[in-house]
């Protein structure tokens, strides 16, 4: 990012994790209002939008957001004659009028010391500028739950690129490892899928209820700071050290679940270091459909906090 004004990613993390990891703002969008024709995932060359994937942009601005999104932001190829895209604007314009809620950290999944030292300042300079953050309030799900429906899809999402016999492989793996659940759940059958999808949407509903009385969620990207790059063990046999205790390598992608599985826009800013030295970034999560109220706050956060570290090439 160091070398580029702006980015365009896909996939179900891979907007908010590296603009979290390298100090940069980056916009994930609702579900299904930037077309993502020729994204992966699906497979190369198929029509089909990729469940809970979007397409959205990374930069150093959250004003580059903004005009990366009005560009890319419309209906697809199949509704294009007759749908139109329409964003309402942001719920506030002052931000000391908007209601911002902060889920910090969880027992389920457990944030290290820095990113609860680095969201909660973010709290208190919120605070400060007369922004008002209520740290309890809660949809009406667990994080647990959201993860667990989230990872599902996921795992669902991602078939498309294996042969009918290895799904049969898939589906016979009863281990309880988190290999067998990556297994069992990249063959899910289809009406286990339906399942899951009502989970989904109930999800989706205790969101919207809490979006009544709330108008932004923040909440951590990952558990931790940027991880080395470690390829000596398989995917789902590595773990990851959070305030000193192994985790599985799976938990760092548990934060981004609550508002991926649920469709909901999500902005991500720098807002502090870890005391490796390594950004911290924030998710700005807004109701569906509701992006520039995400993009909005991004700005008001972005001011406060410093913007993005400026890089060592820049001179």
């Amino acid at each position: 990012m160091c070398r580029s004004g702006l980015e365009i990613s896909s996939h179900t993390s891979s907007i908010r994790v590296p603009a979290h990891y390298s100090g940069v703002v980056g916009h994930k969008p609702s579900f299904g209002i930037v077309p993502s024709h020729g994204q992966i995932p699906g497979m190369p060359g198929t029509f089909s939008q990729a469940d809970i994937a979007v397409t959205g942009p990374m930069a150093r601005h959250v004003e580059d957001l903004e005009l990366a999104m009005g560009i890319l932001t419309g209906p697809d190829r199949w509704n294009a004659p007759g749908w139109r895209v329409d964003l309402p604007a942001p719920r506030q314009e002052s931000a000391s009028d908007l209601r911002v809620a902060a889920w910090i950290d969880d027992d389920a999944y457990p944030v290290d010391g820095d990113t609860k030292r680095v969201l909660t300042d973010l709290v208190h300079t919120l605070t400060g500028a007369g922004v008002s953050v209520d740290t309890g309030a809660r949809p009406g799900f667990t994080l647990e739950k959201a993860v667990d429906v989230f990872q599902r899809l996921l795992y669902a999402a991602l078939s498309g690129g294996h042969p009918r016999e290895k799904l049969d492989h898939m589906a016979a793996d009863s281990s309880d490892t988190p290999l067998g659940y990556v297994k069992r759940n990249t063959a899910m059958r289809h009406r286990d899928w339906l399942s899951n999808h009502e989970r989904r949407l109930q999800i989706r509903k205790q969101w919207e209820e809490f979006f009544h009385d709330f108008d932004i969620m923040l909440m951590p990207v990952q558990p931790r700071d940027a991880i080395e790059h470690d390829h000596s063990e398989p995917q789902f046999d590595r773990t990851v050290m959070i305030d000193g205790v192994q985790r599985p390598y799976t938990d760092l992608f548990t934060w981004v679940g609550p508002s991926g599985v649920a469709f909901l826009p999500s902005t991500v800013v720098p807002v502090g270091m870890s005391s490796a030295g390594l950004p911290i970034g924030v998710q700005i999560v807004a109701p569906y459909l509701e992006d520039r109220t995400a993009l909005h706050f991004a700005k008001l956060v972005s001011a406060l906090c410093g913007g993005c570290p400026r890089p060592a090439a820049a001179g």
